[in-house]
Formats: structure tokens, C-alpha cells, sequence
């Protein structure tokens, strides 16, 4: 089990709040707790069960708890019931000792998840580990896992609108050991083109004083870019 981060999915994540901002009082439920490969522990689903509710206390039913139980264990999931998630209606979301003392009463399994929320989108969470060790574990980073399963057409479209691939580069494995070449800085370039108008310039350059013609000049520029792994243009 990855202690460093608790996921939560965004259907899940959405579901509670939905709970929390729809009462003035405070208010409880639990939750499904999957460890999933390369993510480690991982809220995938809440439920609001029947209870007694005040601006500063809430209190879950027993025989809806032991219901969600017997429908969870039609599913093969009754061992993973692991989070107790509970509102602080406006308040900061902290541990108080009420909550402290229901902490102690829902251990299961080998370890068990606790979260305070309040209207502010505000969690605190908590990760009570049991076994192989006794160890709790406060204020662990809670994040909310993005659902991309499906992509809607429209974003799926828009991208391909709007992301583009970069040009081809072209480059030749004997340039960029030559070093002659009076232009290292251009080992890559967009095009052939402009790889032979800078191998002009070269010859050029080292032509300057020398009184060549430009038929002279022409080869030694053809000469270069069979010298640099290019067939001669224009032959």
C-alpha cells in the first residue's frame, strides 16, 4: 500500500461534496477503498447511509451500516467498506475527539481510511494501519483522480485541430562530424535547402581573396556537399 498520497475518483470525489453542501447540519457516510497497480489506495465509490444529524455531531444507523454491507458483499466488496468519510458543515476540518473515538471503533481490515471535509472543499485525511504494525498516519494528501475514460468528440477534435506535430528535420550523420563546417550551430535544419545555402556561404567565405570564378566557386560548392554526404544539386 503506496502512505504517500489517497486517491479518489472524481465520481466519488463529487458524491460527497454533493452530500456536504446539500445540509446545514453535519453529516456522514463510507466508502469503497480499492489498491489498484500503480496508484496504490484509491476511494472509488461513497454512500450516504441513514443517520441523526446536528450542526456538530452525526451519527451513522447500525442496520443501515450492516445493510450496505450484505449489498456490497452481493458484489464481492464487503472487505473493501474502508473509509469513513464525515462534514464539519463550515468549520475547519480537523480531528475532533468525538471523531478520534469513532476512528477506534471502524478498524478493518489490515488498515482503514478517515476523512473530515467541510463547504470549503477543504479534507483532512487520515490512513490507521493495523497490521503488520499498529500506525496512523494524519494529514496524507489527498488527490482527485480525473476521468478520462471517455473523451468527449469534441475535445478529441479539437486537438487534432490544434496539435501538430513539428516539421521533418532533415540532418546527415557526416555533418555533424565535421569539424570544418563553419556552422556548428546549425546541426539540424527544416529543410535541404537551407543546409545548402549556408554550405554556399561557406565556400564563399573561404573563397573571399582568392580571385575564383564563379564557375570555380560552383564546384568547389558541389565538391563540399558531396564531402558533407549530399548529392550534388542540380548535376
Amino acid at each position: 500500500m503506496d502512505n504517500n498520497v489517497i486517491w479518489i475518483t472524481q465520481k466519488a470525489y463529487n458524491k460527497m461534496f454533493q452530500y456536504v453542501v446539500s445540509t446545514g447540519n453535519e453529516v456522514s457516510g463510507l466508502g469503497v477503498v480499492e489498491e489498484m497497480q500503480g496508484m496504490g489506495v484509491t476511494i472509488t465509490d461513497v454512500y450516504l447511509l441513514d443517520q441523526i444529524c446536528g450542526p456538530a455531531s452525526t451519527e451513522l444507523d447500525p442496520l443501515s451500516v450492516s445493510k450496505l454491507l450484505i449489498e456490497l458483499s452481493k458484489q464481492g466488496k464487503e472487505t473493501r467498506l474502508l473509509l469513513w468519510w464525515h462534514s464539519h458543515v463550515n468549520m475547519e476540518a480537523f480531528w475532533s475527539s468525538t471523531d478520534k473515538r469513532t476512528i477506534q471503533g471502524l478498524k478493518s481490515g489490515s488498515f482503514f481510511i478517515s476523512m473530515v471535509v467541510n463547504k470549503r472543499f477543504d479534507i483532512q485525511a487520515r490512513i490507521e494501519i493495523f497490521s503488520p504494525v499498529s500506525l496512523s498516519l494524519d494529514s496524507v494528501p489527498v488527490k482527485v483522480l480525473p476521468d478520462i475514460a471517455a473523451i468527449p468528440e469534441e475535445i478529441s477534435k479539437e486537438v487534432q485541430a490544434k496539435v501538430a506535430s513539428p516539421a521533418p528535420i532533415f540532418t546527415n550523420p557526416l555533418i555533424q562530424n565535421k569539424d570544418k563546417m563553419l556552422f556548428p550551430e546549425y546541426e539540424f535544419y527544416e529543410d535541404e535547402q537551407q543546409f545548402c545555402d549556408d554550405v554556399m556561404l561557406e565556400v564563399m567565405t573561404e573563397s573571399a581573396g582568392k580571385n575564383l570564378t564563379e564557375a570555380d566557386i560552383e564546384k568547389l560548392y558541389q565538391e563540399r556537399l558531396v564531402e558533407y554526404g549530399i548529392k550534388e544539386v542540380g548535376a
